[in-house]
């Protein structure tokens, strides 16, 4: 279950209970959700029951210490809620829908484009795992889009990308329609050149990826014996080339390479009106990295490694490492990496960049470093503290993601486990929030920096209600 969410929550009531019971609702219309999977992280024990016809769900007994809950349902932005013991006897958990952008792709003459791609992006990047391809009609269908701000990219081979022309606000289940694109190819440029290759008798792969969108390719080519190659029909941009080799075939992702591979970049820019000739391209085998862990928490975890770029064949590396022995990736190539580390633990972080850098060279170790969860500690102030429905925590710069606590009777209340960095709260009084849909004001939060170890106590005057 992922640690940070999109789900809007509700604490309905605070008193005491032998129980640890609630429903669970729709968001924006306040239906009850069955099916919902509701889970009790803390305390340990991987306590899990799902919602009936009516939303409901009851554990066996109220957690004698703070206890987390997340819930999920397909369609819905995961919730997770923090509390204390005898806080609460029955909570209203409101799961925000994911959005859906639909629309169609054609040429200037109405027809549908078969091999057009569609990819929303949020905070300007890519997700690649939301796109959608057209079908014979050339509609496209992006779904399970949780909220955020959207902008939404057409792509096809050999045609310049097309961005929409305006934004898309997703807050608990929006739909937009009728959000078209029509391609219209341009101005082609010609792009040649020799790669060097040891091996001629091996098919040689190359592309051309877009330095805006990487994990799309306009162009695909293969290097003839000599190993020269040529693309056609390349629209004026900026690009990677890239290439790889020995292919034996090809599959779902792509190429399948053959062993002990090779492979190149080079940056190449195509201007309108100018071919671009005789790029000499040169190849290398792949790196060979080891990984260990280095941190004060986590003994163990799994690491994946995602290119962001089209190499034109499976690139996605997972490997097990730990901090006693270190774990060995071979044939690494040399691409930008998106790093996901899970199985660390509870209270437990990466610290590094997200982003691997191995364009320019890969080092021969490399220790991703962990850290500790942080804690916040907090005490509402004021007349009007008991009026409090829920506290927001906010990460900053990450509009989508939320995690709520619910204070109890005296207005104390307690987050654990938290990613280290800055942040956003704000405190939510039960009567706006049990209207219905809202939405946080930015400007209405208060900002605090969480650090890796530590306990942050702060103090929430009532004056910062809504």
């Amino acid at each position: 279950m992922r640690r940070q969410v999109g789900a809007l929550l509700l604490l309905a009531s605070s008193v005491s209970g032998a129980e640890l019971a609630g429903r669970v609702l729709e968001q924006h219309s306040g239906a009850p959700l069955d099916r919902a999977h509701v889970r009790l992280l803390q305390p340990p024990g991987a306590t899990e029951v799902e919602t009936d016809a009516a939303g409901r769900f009851r554990f066996a007994a109220n957690p004698e210490g703070p206890f987390r809950i997340g819930v999920s349902r397909e369609g819905y932005a995961d919730g997770l809620l923090t509390g204390s013991p005898g806080a609460v006897a029955d909570a209203v958990i409101r799961l925000a829908k994911t959005g859906v952008i639909t629309g169609r792709v054609t040429n200037p003459q109405g027809s549908p484009i078969a091999d057009a791609r569609v990819i929303p992006l949020l905070n300007h990047r890519p997700l690649v795992a939301h796109e959608s391809g057209v079908d014979d009609r050339g509609i496209y269908r992006l779904y399970g889009l949780p909220p955020g701000e959207y902008s939404v990219a057409a792509l096809c081979p050999e045609i310049e990308p097309q961005l929409a022309g305006r934004a898309f606000l997703i807050t608990s289940g929006d739909e937009y329609r009728d959000v078209d694109f029509t391609l219209s190819p341009g101005q082609f440029q010609r792009v040649s050149g020799r790669v060097q290759y040891p091996d001629a008798a091996s098919p040689l792969l190359l592309k051309l990826a877009s330095v805006e969108f990487p994990s799309f390719a306009v162009a695909d080519a293969l290097a003839d014996k000599d190993g020269s190659f040529v693309f056609e029909k390349v629209p004026p941009g900026a690009y990677h080339l890239l290439a790889l080799g020995p292919s034996q075939g090809n599959g779902g992702y792509g190429g399948f390479l053959g062993s002990n591979p090779v492979y190149g970049r080079a940056r190449v820019d195509v201007h309108p009106g100018q071919d671009v000739k005789e790029l000499d391209l040169a190849t290398y085998p792949g790196a060979t990295v080891s990984f260990v862990l280095g941190g004060p928490c986590g003994k163990g975890a799994t690491l994946e490694l995602t290119s962001e770029e089209d190499w034109g064949s499976k690139t996605r590396r997972r490997l097990e490492v730990s901090v006693s022995t270190p774990g060995k990736l071979i044939d690494l190539a040399p691409a930008r990496y998106h790093v996901t580390l899970t199985g660390l633990g509870s209270s437990c972080f990466y610290a590094g960049d997200p982003i691997l850098d191995f364009t320019a060279g890969a080092p021969e170790s490399f220790k991703l470093r962990t850290q500790p969860g942080a804690s916040l500690h907090g005490q509402l102030t004021g007349p009007g503290q008991n009026q409090v429905g829920v506290i927001l925590i906010q990460p900053e710069g990450d509009r989508a993601a939320f995690e709520a606590a619910m204070p109890d009777t005296s207005g104390s209340f307690a987050l654990e486990a938290l990613r280290p960095g800055k942040y956003r709260i704000l405190t939510v009084p039960a009567a706006a929030w049990s209207k219905g849909p809202w939405t946080p004001a930015a400007s209405r939060m208060t900002e605090v920096e969480l650090l890796p170890g530590r306990l942050t106590n702060l103090e929430l005057p009532v004056a910062h209600l809504p």
